[in-house]
């Protein structure tokens, strides 16, 4: 029995190798476990730190402006004075076309507007002192006539047509006296039957004489006719009319007429100017001509494009940047970038422009993530390098992390 109890107290060998086998052996993994954590959340803080101190990087494009330089009249191509490539100063020519037509359209102008000036000057100035007295003298004359008609003839004229009667009576007696001689003669054969005929002739004129005379007598004591002294009197006041007219100068009516003509055309004078200047093609102002594709020949259509300008001095940055990170620029900073080209240089860049509204914006903006795939478009303007970048180049704009 004491056996039974030492054996019962007292484990065997070989039954305390496997219970110990059996014992587990993780004593020291919360330990591990809680280093590992430790660790993690140290690295995650110290990565956080990282990103927060760490710029943020967008990419963007290197862009230029071009201009487009046209004549708004076209034509045919008379010379190209530039190659593409070259450098053109501002107002430099670069392409003429034909301006025989125009010009004469521009003389056609020009001649009109002395034409109106010519006008203006003769309903400013009125009359001439000349013409004037020309209107006064006809005013004289048209009233003398009157006159004349009105006081009738003289005393003197009236005796003269008298004695005028008087005259061609006794002519018309001798020359009846004459006729019956010599009708009684040519019966006896005394005269041939011409004489006779020689002295009826002559008796016919006494007798016309006698009454033109006794008529103009009866014109001279009976006076004028109502219907010429009527005429008389209108020609009087037409010539006055002109004279007063003449005395008051042009209509303030005429003056504004010609005034108005000489301001059309002045106009069209000047757009046939404008129309003529449109002939030579000139830099608007200091530029790299990018394309030009004429030669002399060539017809070049109004409004078309003839050449290509590229503003050299004028490269901006065209970049986009998340809605999340809106606040780490404002107009006016100078943020840096750099490009594939010269990855060892810096170059910077004024924000000149942030656009108001968003871009690629999702329909159901919900989470975080997703409003970050708004972004918005930024303008810089680069402030060196210019000599080195080009136009598509590819760029990575460094924003620093700061708060807004």
């Amino acid at each position: 029995m004491g056996e039974r109890l030492e054996t019962a107290g007292t484990e065997p060998e070989e039954n305390r190798e496997v219970t110990e086998a059996r014992k587990p052996r993780f004593k020291r993994a919360p330990i591990v476990a809680l280093v590992v954590l430790l660790a993690g959340v140290g690295a995650n803080q110290g990565y956080r730190a990282w990103v927060a101190h760490e710029p943020l990087e967008v990419g963007g494009t290197v862009e230029v402006r071009t201009i487009q330089v046209a004549s708004r009249q076209g034509g045919r191509v008379v010379d190209v004075r530039v190659r593409e490539g070259d450098r053109v100063a501002k107002g430099q020519e670069l392409v003429t076309v034909e301006r025989t037509e125009l010009e004469a359209k521009r003389d056609e102008a020009r001649a009109a507007m002395e034409l109106a000036q010519a006008q203006l000057d003769r309903v400013t100035n009125g009359p001439r002192t000349v013409e004037v007295a020309s209107y006064h003298a006809r005013v004289v004359g048209a009233q003398a006539q009157l006159d004349e008609l009105a006081r009738g003839a003289r005393k003197e004229d009236v005796e003269h047509a008298r004695a005028q009667l008087a005259a061609s009576e006794s002519q018309l007696k001798n020359a009846e006296l004459a006729a019956k001689r010599s009708a009684q003669l040519v019966t006896t054969g005394s005269i041939a039957q011409a004489e006779v005929d020689t002295t009826a002739s002559q008796l016919d004129t006494a007798r016309a004489n006698r009454d033109a005379a006794r008529t103009a007598l009866e014109v001279l004591a009976n006076g004028s006719r109502p219907e010429v002294v009527a005429a008389a009197r209108a020609r009087l006041a037409d010539a006055r009319a002109q004279f007063e007219n003449t005395q008051l100068g042009s209509r303030d009516e005429d003056v504004r007429v010609a005034r108005a003509a000489l301001v059309q055309s002045k106009a069209r004078l000047a757009l046939a100017e404008t129309n003529l200047g449109e002939t030579s093609i000139t830099a608007p102002r200091d530029c790299v001509v990018e394309a030009l594709d004429l030669r002399p020949g060539d017809i070049l259509g109004p409004n078309q494009a003839a050449a290509t300008l590229v503003e050299g001095d004028q490269l901006f940055v065209r970049a986009y940047v998340p809605e999340t990170e809106l606040g780490l620029l404002h107009v006016g900073d100078t943020v840096p970038f750099t490009v594939d080209t010269f990855k060892d240089h810096t170059f910077h860049a004024l924000v000149q422009h942030v656009n108001d509204v968003g871009e690629y914006t999702p329909r159901n903006v919900q989470t975080v993530d997703e409003r970050a795939n708004q972004v918005y478009l930024v303008r810089l303007g680069v402030a060196d390098g210019q000599e080195f970048l080009r136009a598509g180049m590819a760029v990575t704009v460094r924003l620093p992390r700061r708060h807004p």
